[in-house]
């Protein structure tokens, strides 16, 4: 929010100045990505972290498919998501989530899900 607001005030002051000249507004701008660079950085890095996770879901989620085709259990594993606060909300977290995760996910009802 506070980078917004950043966001918001240098373009609000390039607007009404008009009188700024081309060396004053690329300063501006360059402090604008210094400012951003940081929040952005942790941004990439929180959800590249879940990503990993994500792909590693995928293909326990696979694996549980194959075996349950061959009369295995329903019993599916999956992993938490190891950034928090990047992420959106999983279906650990609620059960309307976890419900909608089963039929997006195309998974028996009776599946149960242990998240280790």
């Amino acid at each position: 929010t506070i980078l917004m607001l950043v966001l918001i005030t240098m373009t609000a002051l390039c607007i009404c100045l008009k009188k700024l000249n081309k060396y004053a507004i690329a300063s501006g701008i360059i402090l604008l990505a210094l400012l951003m660079s940081d929040s952005l950085s942790a941004f990439i890095f929180g959800y590249s972290q879940n990503y990993v996770i994500h792909k590693e879901n995928q293909a326990l989620l696979e694996e549980y498919r194959q075996d349950i085709d061959n009369g295995g259990e329903h019993i599916l594993k999956q992993k938490y998501l190891p950034n928090v606060i990047h992420k959106y909300t999983m279906p650990y977290d609620d059960p309307y989530h976890m419900y909608w995760f089963k039929i997006a996910k195309k998974l028996p009802t009776d599946t149960v899900i242990i998240y280790e």
